[in-house]
Order: structure tokens, then sequence, then C-alpha cells
């Protein structure tokens, strides 16, 4: 089965084990005046979208909600 992942949400990707072999995923998208968090699940289908005035804001609250960069 191939899965079309949307470049935007296969760039720089963050992730949080939420439950055994489940992971919410994020990534955060440079707008004109802002930066948008998206949030996605294994399957790439996005559930929520938080945006922020930074990245360095947007990438502190990744952290302190427990999301770590994928390398």
């Amino acid at each position: 089965m191939h899965i079309d992942i949307p470049e935007e949400l296969a760039r720089d990707p963050w992730f949080k084990v939420v439950e055994f072999l489940q992971q919410n995923w994020a990534v955060v998208i440079e707008r004109e005046d802002d930066v948008l968090v998206v949030f996605y699940g294994d399957t790439c289908g996005v559930f929520d979208e938080i945006p922020f005035a930074t990245r360095d804001e947007a990438e502190q609250a990744l952290c302190r909600n427990g999301f770590s960069k994928f390398i």
C-alpha cells in the first residue's frame, strides 16, 4: 500500500508516543505573518492546527507537551 504524504507533513516532523504503537506527529509550517503547527496521526490524517507568533514559541510549546524532534 502506498500513501501520498503531503510535502509539508514530511518536512522536519516532531513526534509524541501516545499509546502502544501509536504516535502523534506535528510539523511547524512558516507562514507570512506567523507559524502554524499541524498535528496528524500515523495515517497522516490532520486532527488539529495551532497558530503561533514565532517558530521558537511553537517549538517550546511542542517540547512542553512531550514532543521530540524526529531525527
